[in-house]
């Protein structure tokens, strides 16, 4: 057994504005009652065969269970159901105890066992009143129960059936509409993050490894002018610091953007990113700035691979070679690609610097082992 779970629509149908009046609550009722006390005179029946007292009592219960069909939609089908093989007349209000439980019981075949208990139970208590009380023939009690479990119970069953589906259908696509819409949602945030990480990580390796390779040139224009021209060391200290500045605002503004994500994009990409001819260039720009650089390249060339893997080339190379500008400057520098059928490999190594590094340089993001393990 279930019932529809709590929500905008269940709390709709049961606790409606009308009901925190008493006024439809007092009409409800009084018309139940005005339609018993008008049909109990009648003989429908072994109902005139009961005590006055019984049928008044009855009377009552049927009203009671009718109140509770919101409440109880159960009990009060299966009351006034029972009740119904008394007096037929109660089944025009099991017809309503019936509508409001099977539209409110979501399990099909529980729904479907307790309209035909509901409606069997007039069928049994007709019968079996009508040769108990000997008002009438046994076969007269079975066909009035009969109608009255069919008119009563099983037709606005099947009524309150179909509009119980038709609101579960309806929640179900406003829970749907509601879901897709989060999921969009969340498909939007997830892209800009994506953006903002590529935006990022394309930061921290161009204008990163740009920034590193200015601080390496100052550094060694500002020792050169310290022996050629010492009037100008000042000047060569001051494009260093803001060199420094530079790198530090950098790694502020890669921290608004946020950490890098697993897949940057390929929107950098070119036809010779990751190839020999872009890893020489590299090479050539590190030997620029004063750093030896032994590059060899065994196997064919990257052109013919997928962009993901150039790229992860192109920046294994790049940020090994800008973390050798930062932290060991001067120092020598074995660079080997090798492609073999199923794989690239890259092996940088480098030897000790001509002197020690300073112990901070001021010249990192942050970022640079964040990118490599994309």
């Amino acid at each position: 057994m279930s019932f529809l779970p709590p929500g905008p629509h269940r709390a709709s149908r049961e606790n409606p504005t009308w009901r925190r009046s008493w006024l439809p609550l007092t009409a409800e009722a009084g018309t139940a009652v005005f339609y018993l006390v008008a049909v109990s005179s009648g003989d429908f029946g072994f109902f005139g065969a009961l005590p006055a007292l019984l049928r008044t009592f009855l009377g009552c219960a049927a009203v009671a269970l009718l109140l509770l069909r919101r409440k109880l939609p159960l009990m009060a089908l299966l009351g006034l159901g029972f009740l119904a093989g008394v007096l037929p007349t109660v089944g025009l209000l099991t017809a309503a105890a019936a509508f409001t439980a099977a539209r409110r019981t979501d399990d099909p075949r529980y729904r479907g066992g307790v309209l035909l208990a509901a409606a069997g139970l007039p069928v049994v208590i007709s019968t079996v009143g009508t040769l108990v009380l000997g008002h009438g023939g046994w076969l007269a009690g079975f066909a009035l129960g009969a109608v009255v479990g069919g008119v009563g119970v099983l037709i606005p069953g099947l009524v309150g059936s179909s509009v119980g589906q038709q609101e579960r259908l309806l929640l179900a696509l406003h829970d749907r509409a509601a879901a897709a819409e989060e999921a969009r949602r969340i498909a939007d945030s997830a892209s800009r993050v994506e953006e903002r990480s590529r935006i990022a990580a394309e930061m921290h390796d161009l204008v990163g490894h740009r920034l590193s390779l200015i601080s390496l040139h100052t550094g060694g224009l500002e020792l050169t002018l310290a022996a050629r021209a010492p009037e100008l060391t000042e000047d060569a200290a001051q494009i260093r610091l803001a060199t420094r500045d530079a790198m530090r605002e950098l790694r502020e503004v890669l921290g608004v953007l946020g950490p890098l994500g697993r897949d940057t994009g390929t929107e950098a990409l070119t036809d010779a990113t990751g190839t020999r001819t872009d890893i020489d260039a590299l090479a050539e720009e590190s030997r620029a700035a004063g750093i030896p650089v032994d590059f060899t390249w065994h196997g064919a060339d990257l052109d013919t691979l997928e962009p993901r893997v150039r790229r992860a080339v192109h920046r294994v190379v790049r940020e090994s070679l800008t973390n050798v500008h930062r932290y060991a400057t001067g120092a020598a520098v074995e660079l080997a690609v090798t492609r073999t059928d199923d794989r690239v490999g890259v092996r940088i190594r480098n030897g000790a610097p001509p002197t020690p590094p300073e112990a901070a340089t001021g010249l990192s993001t942050g970022r640079g082992l964040t990118g490599l393990r994309e």
